[in-house]
């Protein structure tokens, strides 16, 4: 598998239907405070850890909203007097330390929704003066807030980023007091116009952004004129939103989607059925508009979809669709839908699943045994590291050498290993499945000269990923290659013999034959040059006594041939005119 020097992002749904109405901001402000982490429960799975987020200082709630390929975590931690005088606090979670990431001077709520590979952040930050949000940045310790779309009502935010910090969202228009609310865009690595680009609709009043991949592919939902809500695809190298379609008997105010960067979106779909409303998790190819009905958690009617990751794997939340229905968190790998808290620790119930990153790690916000909602990590368990690459550390081009290495799973799991030939973090190949703790050799040759790093990383059968090993740095040269220069004549018969690739080659054989004619002494002579390094060249000469001219004999035919071990053959001949000792070449 290939892919970009940049790690790819996941795409995830940003709000909750339980839990707030704001969603907000995140990243490093200048003064920060550190929270705690809870208890760390080892899982009954053979697949997952359960960690507890735990909460920043003085709160009692937490939901982690999104986590990227390195493991870093994004949400909100907040009190539960919430929404009157509670106080919602953008947070970052690493290593097992919350912190509070701050909030613009003239808010009180923040909410981090999203946080790409290379840790820019965003969501929205609410001011309570005016009852009103704004769209937040977090990259560096500095916050930006990204305005709207000139309306006068304060209200955007920012939902989504990708790996190139192109930012996506929804915000008020300028069309009139309290107008519309549009999709857009926002680039960061933009030196033209730094600002909100209005994605527009599919013709109706509002649109909103949700998620872009790594690509510059966005989804979200728009109210056209005829259908009502339909799902969008608005791709940034053409500038046009596209409808992707309406699905008959849609019952739903609002549609969620996200788009991976195999072109797999995901979106709900809700009919009415008698006095009910069944939702079902839909999963549709982009480019050729085929779509699958993922279903719900067994024995449930209604399942929400949250995020997809790469491995095309969907996080969500199955309920019943009635009020105060519990819901449970799942995991959709390959057509399978999996309640996770059953991968929890016994006493947790895991309510809603809101992000996967790549590495099939998933966050989202549970109940704890003491009735208390916290942010969670499912995080899978991996192989370990495997070994640096044992091999050459030298070599030559189109040359097979062999390289080894080996990890262990600790569920014993089979291993499968990834190499990367160039050193770009991406997997060139992958090899068959191997027993775990099993030293598994594979082979590879280079086809250009130059300096390479070989790295490997190891997956089990349950598709989770280790690190990267140490790398093992080989150089690769030119094979040596010999060639015969030239044959020239005189007293004697001389060729030059010249090394013309980068390494010394031992112990060179070469053979003069001399076919027709009569000759005296001598016909042949063979014999071996110890070495030739890089670039050195010898002369070989042969003397020879006789006759061989047109009239009298055939044409003498001089064959040189010249090899050594591992190095090409090669051979020349010549014909020639000889009288006496001297040699005249045709």
């Amino acid at each position: 598998m290939k892919r970009n020097n940049i790690p790819k992002t996941q795409n995830k749904r940003p709000y909750s239907l339980v839990t707030i109405t704001v969603i907000a901001t995140v990243f490093l402000s200048v003064g920060f405070t550190i929270g705690h982490s809870t208890n760390l429960h080892i899982k009954p799975s053979n697949s997952y850890t359960f960690i507890d987020l735990g909460v920043l200082p003085e709160d009692e709630y937490s939901c982690a909203y999104d986590i990227n390929n390195i493991g870093q975590i994004v949400g909100m931690s907040q009190s539960y007097d919430y929404p009157n005088n509670g106080i919602g606090r953008a947070f970052l979670w690493e290593n097992g330390t919350m912190i509070d990431l701050g909030t613009p001077s003239e808010a009180k709520r923040s909410t981090a929704l999203a946080i790409n590979d290379i840790g820019q952040v965003v969501g929205n930050a609410f001011n309570t003066t005016d009852y009103g949000f704004h769209a937040i940045l977090w990259e560096n310790g500095t916050i930006t807030d990204l305005g709207t779309l000139g309306g006068d009502f304060f209200w955007s935010s920012a939902h989504d980023i990708n790996n190139y910090g192109q930012i996506v969202g929804f915000a008020n228009t300028a069309e009139e007091d309290f107008g519309p609310v549009h999709a857009f865009l926002y680039d960061t690595q933009s030196t033209v116009n730094q600002e909100m680009q209005d994605l527009g609709t599919l013709g109706g009043w509002e649109s909103f952004a949700t998620s872009i991949n790594n690509i510059g592919q966005i989804v979200g939902e728009s109210e056209t004129i005829e259908e009502g809500l339909n799902i969008f695809f608005y791709n940034i190298s053409y500038g046009e939103m596209e409808d992707l379609g309406h699905f008959p008997g849609h019952s739903m105010e609002r549609v969620f989607a996200a788009i991976n960067d195999n072109n797999q979106v995901i979106f709900e779909h809700g009919v009415w059925v008698d006095d009910h409303l069944e939702v079902h998790v839909f999963r549709m190819d982009a480019e050729t508009g085929e779509f699958t009905d993922l279903g719900t958690l067994p024995g449930y009617i209604c399942s929400w979809p949250s995020a997809i990751n790469n491995a095309d794997d969907v996080v969500g939340w199955s309920t019943n669709g009635f009020p105060n229905d519990p819901s449970y968190a799942f995991l959709c790998k390959n057509g399978q839908m999996i309640n996770l808290t059953e991968l929890a620790h016994p006493d947790w119930v895991l309510e809603i699943a809101y992000s996967i990153n790549d590495r099939g790690d998933i966050v989202g916000v549970g109940i704890s045994p003491e009735g208390e909602q916290h942010g969670f990590l499912l995080k899978r368990i991996s192989p370990d590291t495997p070994n640096q690459p044992d091999g050459p550390t030298e070599g030559e081009v189109d040359v097979e050498y062999t390289f080894s290495t080996m990890s262990t799973d600790p569920d014993n799991d089979q291993i499968s290993y990834g190499w990367d030939w160039d050193g770009d973090f991406v997997v060139d190949e992958w090899t068959e499945y191997h027993n775990s703790g099993t030293t598994v050799e594979t082979t590879h040759s280079f086809t250009s000269e130059g300096t390479y790093e070989i790295k490997v990383k190891a997956t089990d059968t349950s598709g989770a990923e280790s690190d990267w090993s140490e790398s093992l740095i080989i150089e690769i040269i030119e094979s040596p290659e010999l060639v015969i220069e030239s044959i020239t004549g005189g007293i004697g018969i001389t060729v030059d013999i010249r090394n013309v690739g980068k390494k010394e080659i031992s112990n060179v054989k070469y053979a003069i034959t001399i076919d027709g004619g009569l000759i005296i002494r001598p016909r042949e002579k063979s014999d071996t040059i110890g070495t030739l390094t890089a670039d050195e060249s010898s002369k070989i000469k042969m003397r020879v006594v006789g006759i061989g001219l047109d009239k009298l004999t055939d044409m003498p035919i001089i064959t040189i041939t010249v090899s050594a071990h591992d190095v090409n053959t090669v051979e020349k001949t010549a014909t020639a005119m000889i009288i006496g000792p001297l040699i005249i070449l045709q």
